[in-house]
Parts: structure tokens; sequence; C-alpha cells
């Protein structure tokens, strides 16, 4: 990989993880927060949903929790990148981006981010909380991988 692929994979990656973040993430949570509970079962299986783009200040900072998640969706974003360009998997991109968030993002932030910046870190007993962070991370992954498409980071 070139110097120029490489910058470009950091630079597109961040950018378009912080879109996705707005776009997808705390987009689709909008619209569960404000309509899941028109569906019982669904209120009934992962709780309810909470309010989306919060500009609260989130620990450690004290930043805005939405910029906090645009930083990290930044981070995120560069990953997928790398992800997608490595793998060149043009048909199972959207897919690679949906498992992933789905599934790595989950992982990482329920057990060992929370742990670096002083929060609880969340078990598994907690399953809804989890099956909401996983639907909401696939979102994201999947917003990645599709805001990604125009500027052909793959292999």
């Amino acid at each position: 990989m070139s110097k120029s692929t490489g910058s470009k994979i950091w630079f597109i990656g961040f950018i378009v993880g912080a879109l996705a973040m707005m776009a997808f993430h705390q987009a689709f949570l909008h619209v569960l927060h404000h309509h899941a509970h028109k569906l019982p079962m669904l209120t009934d299986a992962v709780g309810r949903f909470p309010m989306a783009f919060d500009l609260r200040p989130a620990p450690p900072f004290g930043l805005p929790l939405l910029a906090m998640q645009g930083l990290w969706g930044g981070v995120w974003g560069i990953i997928i990148a790398g992800l997608v360009r490595v793998t060149r998997a043009e048909n199972f991109d959207l897919p690679l981006g949906l498992v992933f968030g789905a599934l790595a993002i989950t992982a990482v932030e329920t057990t060992g981010l929370p742990g670096l910046i002083g929060l609880p870190i969340l078990n598994s007993a907690n399953e809804p909380a989890l099956i909401r962070a996983a639907v909401l991370n696939g979102a994201f992954g999947f917003g990645v991988v599709f805001l990604l498409r125009p500027f052909a980071v793959r292999g």
C-alpha cells in the first residue's frame, strides 16, 4: 500500500466514520427511540432506546456525547476502511460492515472501552443492552461501508 493510499484510508475513513455515526447510528437511534414503542414485542425484548443526538457532557473529558460519538465513529471508520481495503470484498462489503459493526464494535464497546474511560463494563446478563448496541453498531458499520463506496478504497 502506497503512502497516498494509506493517507486516503486514514482521512476518508475518519470523515466517513464520523458522518456515518450521525447519519446512520444516531438517525436510526432517533427512529427507534420515537417509534419502537409502537411494537410492544420489540420493547419487551430489548427495552427502550435512549435519546439520540445527546449533547450532555460525557466522561472522561466532559465533551458532549454526540461529539465523543463522532470522534469514535471516525476511529472505527478508519478501521473499517482498512478492513474493506485489505479484504477486497467487492460484493460482500456491505454485509462485512454490518457484521463487523454488530459483533466487533459491540464487543469492544461493551468490554474494553468502558474500562479505559472509567465507566462500568456491560456484562452479558444485560442482554437487551447488548442487542440494542449490536443493532445500532451494525447500522453504523453498514453506513460506513455505504459511504465509503464512492471513494474507491477497495484494493
